[in-house]
């Protein structure tokens, strides 16, 4: 317990002690290396429980750690490894090589690992699952010793001359089995070979370098491993979308996609923050994409302030609405691209949103119908008059008891704290949105079933036609937020967050279980 002991003493004289008290967190986890619960963290790093909940759900929120749902135990990810890695035009060197990585995965169908070097070690900091069905993977943050494992001779051969010679002069040589090598002259013959030659079964280690050589100018803009932000061209604009492929995605298996469309003054980064869906497209296998809405003016960078950028989602609000910005044509648009560029299930593409994003959900599930599966808007509006569906979908609607922003009972929306009115336009209820779909999916007029469990109240109708569902969850004193998700406004303006629920598990729960008919 010498780095518990250690945490603690400087946990006393810190100036933020919070930051300090996440640190002692993951420095346990750490230390211990497998699987724990609560309790024993919080007896570690004596801390309160309650106190350690909150920062492993945090960590959790952010990827740092995995839970499991049936013993509650957390476990870390690969992400704090990413936290160290060499940049590369701005980069860390796992978003350069993650293009090159799985096209070298595709092409091989082999397991591809991407290794850094850490003093005399390789670390694995990344890789793509082959896709044999017997395949042979390692765990990431794994450390290999560097002249007795292939990687590590690659990592040891291609460096100065004189750099590899102190190294291997320096380094202690165990043997671990028969082949390895144990003499320097032996080894430090066998990285010249590496270099002039290569090694067998490396070859495909030198495509990865050449390729990520190339992928050093991709400009991915801040956002995490994995992502990539596109453009299409709609209705004579040029529009972008953030695009997220999980390093499980594999071409010759079509796999859903969601669309998560951010509120008004938000961005396509500000839902990925607020939502983790990306988390859960790694942990599930699926696509997920992020567009952006116009803002007032496009050659400067969005602002809720001064640029915000908002959907036309019907109510004749904002900018959007002023332009006759075609906001499903780029939706279109779009879905055109992804499906055209990956193996997606056409009998699974679903949309959901929060707040304005929300009303947006609501006006592509009534004019795309033919192409999508389910939605779920969350905090927002209907503003589409009369539905005249063109096919069937399903639907689940998520909000908060005590959102001001999104008033159950309708009317001017309000910021938590009163004030004047916002959004220029009254609100219809949200039960006359819920019975306006209802009617529209052919689905009994009356809830086939009311539950509430721990302040969750959640109704469902259905089934409709072609077995669609409706179902409509209220989440006691929760404010306008993505319920559970990380809060992206204060407080004292859109209200309480909730822990009851996380809004991205229970919508893809919901998702799963309504393929398109």
């Amino acid at each position: 317990m010498e780095n518990t002991a250690k945490a603690t003493s400087v946990k006393t004289t810190s100036d933020v002690p919070a930051f300090d008290r996440g640190l002692d967190v993951l420095e346990y986890l750490v230390e211990r290396g497998s699987a724990v619960g609560l309790t024993e963290i919080a007896a570690a790093v004596q801390m309160p429980v309650n106190a350690v909940f909150r920062l492993t759900q945090a960590l959790l929120r952010r990827g740092y750690v995995t839970r499991d749902e049936e013993t509650k135990r957390f476990t870390l990810t690969g992400k704090l490894l990413t936290l160290a890695q060499p940049r590369v035009a701005d980069m860390n060197l796992s978003a350069a090589a993650l293009g090159p990585m799985r096209e070298l995965r595709d092409r091989t169908r082999e397991t591809v690992q991407l290794g850094v070097r850490s003093e005399d070690e390789g670390v694995v900091v990344e890789r793509f699952n082959g896709l044999h069905s017997l395949r042979i993977g390692v765990e990431l943050g794994l450390r290999f010793p560097l002249y007795s494992s292939g990687p590590g001779k690659v990592l040891l051969a291609f460096q100065p001359d004189a750099e590899r010679a102190n190294d291997i002069a320096r380094l202690k040589l165990d043997r671990f089995t028969e082949r390895t090598i144990t003499r320097r002259k032996e080894l430090l013959g066998e990285c010249r070979r590496i270099v002039e030659r290569g090694l067998p079964g490396i070859a495909a280690v030198a495509i990865a370098i050449c390729a990520v050589a190339l992928a050093m100018f991709i400009d991915n803009a801040g956002w995490p491993l994995g992502h990539k932000r596109l453009v299409v061209s709609s209705d004579g604009r040029d529009r972008e979308f953030v695009l997220y492929v999980p390093p499980s995605y594999d071409k010759l298996k079509a796999v859903p996609l969601v669309v998560m469309l951010h509120g008004m003054g938000g961005t396509a980064m500000n839902s990925h923050q607020e939502t983790t869906w990306s988390s859960k497209a790694e942990t599930e296998t699926f696509i997920v994409a992020y567009p952006d809405a116009t803002r007032p003016n496009a050659n400067s960078p969005p602002s809720l302030r001064n640029n915000p950028q908002a959907w036309n989602d019907g109510s004749g609000r904002f900018h959007a609405s002023e332009e006759n910005i075609d906001d499903v044509a780029f939706i279109r648009s779009m879905l055109d691209r992804i499906t055209a560029d990956y193996n997606i299930d056409s009998k699974r593409i679903y949309v959901t949103g929060f707040s304005n994003g929300a009303s947006m959900a609501f006006r592509v599930g009534a004019e795309l119908t033919d192409r999508i599966a389910a939605i779920s808007p969350n905090a927002g509006a209907c503003w589409t008059k009369e539905l005249k569906l063109a096919g069937s979908l399903s639907l689940c609607y998520i909000t908060g008891t005590s959102d001001k922003l999104n008033p159950l009972i309708g009317g001017f929306p309000k910021l938590a704290f009163g004030g004047k009115d916002q959004g220029g336009q009254k609100k219809p209820p949200v039960q006359d949105t819920i019975d306006k779909w209802v009617k529209a999916l052919g689905c009994i007029s009356s809830a086939t079933s009311d539950t509430t469990k721990e302040g969750v109240r959640t109704r469902r109708y259905g089934p409709g036609q072609h077995g669609t569902d409706v179902e409509y969850i209220t989440v006691e004193g929760l404010g306008h937020h993505w319920a559970g998700g990380t809060s992206q406004a204060p407080e004292f303006l859109v209200g309480k967050n909730t822990e009851k629920i996380h809004a991205t598990d229970v919508v893809w729960e919901f998702f799963v279980a309504h393929p398109k008919k």
